[in-house]
């Protein structure tokens, strides 16, 4: 009685809990490990694919819901997320040979619901899954508003120099899909999971730089630059991944997880406008033969190779007191023919260890990287950073109750399990630039070393009945 009317209840809180994952607003992010989507891979720091168990398999590697005897409801998230961002020179002007720059710099605190997963066991060996994914998000506002004599910047003369940047980009993507996992045998598990997934990034830029300058025997002078940039990607695919774990001997555990490259309609608006001129006394700015001008504009859509394929190997201890993990992922790169972003050789690692105090109290910690695909940045703001980091955390299990159903001859427990992981994450790479000259009218994208710092608590709760 009790089990069926957990059954009923249990559609209340996928239906509440998905609608906190899909309309979560969205937040900071760093790569593809920013935020991890499940227990187990917030304990470990994301080494899991070689002994991830029930919901957590769904999207770490399927295999793992083979076997499985308790179905499970998981809602997962980050409590918070502190992300602090500087960029040194963001906007650099050059006035006759000598240069000045401003900084752009942003500091986030905010919450982010990241995944909803339930599992359920068809038989000893069957089990299906389904998750819904906040996999990436990323929202980053930024500006500054310099004005400095030109006896200030170390440029001879009477004037004044004016610099004055916004730029915002928000990013997110949902991913979302079915999982099959089955033991072929004792020890021996296969799966397959089919994720559906789409994305959204919005950018926006505008730069301008004024210099006000007396010029002997001319008077005062106004040389102008400004750029606006808006850039609008949106895509929507498709992805299989396909996995296998296996205990080569007792206690020791390997797993292999296939990505196969993502599909879809890709479709971008750009829009990037930039303009120079000079203020003469006497003349007209826009028939100054020193005026510059630039336009372009793009939009596209097509269907197009999203992402390359990918492979992660793992390999765990299982022991009465503790366990151990440690995996390794690499993914292909990839040329664009001309709307994405190209793709270097990717790599990640990642371990972890977990000590079981109790049968029902376990810690554990982990390190991790989380590196850039970006081959360069190429406009301003674009990050190509690395991540390196760690990760603590603790385990709590509560059985609540035993219950049996009629004709079943095993009762069925009732268990809660309640997740707490925090995530520190370093992160040091290059960003897009911006330099002017101011004089001449002209414009060029550089980039600037930078240093991140990411700080987040994992709180994830499931209920396995």
């Amino acid at each position: 009685m009790l089990l069926d009317k957990l059954r009923e209840a249990k559609w209340l809180v996928l239906i509440a809990a998905f609608a906190l994952v899909l309309f979560s607003p969205a937040a900071d992010a760093g790569n593809t490990r920013s935020f991890f989507l499940g227990d187990e891979a917030a304990l470990t720091a994301g080494a899991v694919v070689a002994d991830v168990k029930g919901s957590g398999a769904v999207y770490y590697n399927p295999a793992g819901l083979g076997g499985e005897i308790y179905s499970r409801i998981s809602l997962s998230g980050s409590a918070f997320m502190l992300r602090v961002r500087e960029i040194p020179d963001a906007l650099v002007n050059v006035i006759d040979g000598v240069s000045f720059s401003g900084d752009l710099s942003n500091t986030s605190f905010f919450l982010v619901p990241s995944s909803l997963v339930w599992s359920f066991n068809l038989n000893r060996d069957l089990s299906i899954g389904l998750g819904v994914y906040v996999t990436q998000t990323n929202l980053i506002d930024m500006h500054i508003d310099i004005s400095r004599s030109l006896s200030e910047i170390g440029v001879s003369g009477d004037g004044e120099l004016n610099l004055s940047a916004n730029f915002q980009e928000q990013t997110l993507e949902y991913k979302a899909g079915p999982a099959l996992g089955w033991q072929i045998r004792p020890g021996l598990r296969l799966g397959i999971s089919l994720f559906g997934f789409y994305s959204n990034r919005a950018y926006n830029a505008n730069l301008y730089s004024e210099l006000y300058r007396n010029i002997p025997d001319t008077g005062w002078v106004e040389d102008f630059i400004m750029m606006e940039e808006r850039r609008d990607w949106n895509a929507t695919g498709f992805q299989v991944i396909a996995g296998m774990q296996w205990e080569v001997a007792r206690d020791f555990h390997a797993g292999l997880t296939v990505q196969s490259p993502s599909f879809g309609v890709y479709q971008c608006e750009h829009l990037f406008v930039a303009e120079g001129f000079a203020t003469v006394p006497g003349q007209d700015p826009h028939n100054d033969a020193d005026m510059s001008f630039a336009r372009d504009t793009k939009d596209e859509a097509d269907f197009f190779l999203l992402e390359p394929m990918g492979v992660t190997l793992g390999l765990a201890y299982h022991g009465d007191k503790w366990s151990s993990s440690a995996e390794g992922m690499v993914m292909a790169p990839m040329d664009p023919e001309n709307l994405i972003d190209g793709r270097e050789l990717l790599w990640n690692a990642a371990a972890g260890g977990m000590f079981h105090f109790t049968p029902k109290i376990s810690g554990a910690l982990g390190v991790f990287t989380d590196n850039s695909f970006l081959k360069r940045p190429s406009y301003l703001g674009q990050e190509d950073v690395d991540f390196y980091g760690a990760t603590l955390g603790v385990r709590m299990i509560t059985p609540l109750k035993v219950l049996t159903q009629i004709g079943d001859d095993q009762p069925r427990p009732l268990v809660l399990s309640t997740t707490l992981s925090g995530r520190y994450a370093f992160g040091h790479g290059r960003t897009g630039t911006v330099v002017y000259d101011v004089i001449a009218h002209e414009h060029t994208f550089s980039t600037s070393d930078v240093f991140f710092h990411e700080i987040s608590l994992y709180i994830g709760t499931g209920l396995s009945y």
